[in-house]
């Protein structure tokens, strides 16, 4: 992999950091089979991956710090073969992953970030796009139905903002008042929109087809630093909506494709690092 910038003397203020690699990687994109990391590899053909970052400003006193980004990473999964062998009666997955099916797979990050100084100081925002495309194996699929599964697309996204009252302009006074702005002084208040196709099942009409259906996901979360990164606690609520249009009606052998699940949750977790 290589790494560079432009415009600016190291990476951390450098108005465009690139980076660019080659890499052997094994599996689909979707994770539908196994793991791409630590096994042998089932294609003969390398991915390449490549990100820009830009930082038209970064930690300036009137603006603050602005960064968006994009990276893709693009490889051919698979080889000629259709990944099963049949005698007209029985198909039998095949065990050698160089003969699925060639597939040319990718997918790509678009994120931005932005926090303001001045009299909004301590307020960011953040988002991030994702889209995925590539060809899961034969038999990947919920019901094992997929002989020769069709490559198929998943997208999502977040949006995000949050404003920490140690970084605001109220700092100073809550930190050197009673042990109520104490405590407010280690606050942070923050918010999150969420959805992506996280549910895949095979379509009922065009068994090589793969349906996608997206959940969507609020946060109200509040984050209490007791001793900033090194010791924090998290409270955090989710609104949680699964998909509820689209769904097939199955049949007496499949079931109905997909049900009305309440996965509301409230979460507390405390992060330590040293």
């Amino acid at each position: 992999m290589v790494r560079g910038w432009w415009f600016g003397s190291n990476a951390n203020n450098a108005i465009l950091t690139y980076w660019i690699g080659g890499f052997n990687s094994p599996g689909s994109f979707h994770n539908s089979f196994a793991s791409q990391q630590n096994r042998s590899d089932d294609n003969d053909a390398k991915d390449i991956a490549w990100k820009l970052r830009i930082r038209p400003f970064w930690g300036k006193e009137t603006w603050g710090s602005l960064e968006f980004g994009y990276s893709r990473q693009d490889g051919v999964h698979g080889e000629a073969g259709k990944g099963f062998t049949t005698d007209g009666v029985t198909v039998t997955p095949t065990v050698d992953g160089l003969s699925i099916q060639e597939t040319h797979a990718n997918r790509q990050y678009l994120w931005a970030f932005y926090a303001p100084l001045g009299p909004v100081r301590g307020w960011w925002m953040r988002g991030e796009w994702a889209r995925i495309n590539d060809r899961p194996p034969p038999f990947g699929g919920v019901l094992a139905l997929q002989v020769a599964p069709q490559p198929y697309k998943r997208e999502g996204f977040y949006a995000a903002t949050g404003y920490r009252m140690a970084h605001s302009i109220f700092a100073d006074d809550l930190k050197e008042g009673g042990w109520l702005k104490k405590m407010l002084h280690d606050v942070e208040f923050t918010y999150r929109y969420e959805q992506f196709a996280n549910i895949v099942v095979e379509d009922l009409v065009n068994l090589s087809r793969t349906d996608d259906f997206s959940t969507e996901v609020q946060t109200v979360g509040l984050n209490v630093y007791w001793k900033g990164y090194n010791s924090r606690t998290q409270l955090n609520y989710m609104f949680v909506r699964e998909p509820t249009a689209g769904f097939h009606p199955g049949n007496a052998i499949t079931g109905p494709r997909l049900r009305d699940v309440n996965n509301d949750m409230f979460i507390i977790s405390h992060q330590v690092q040293w």
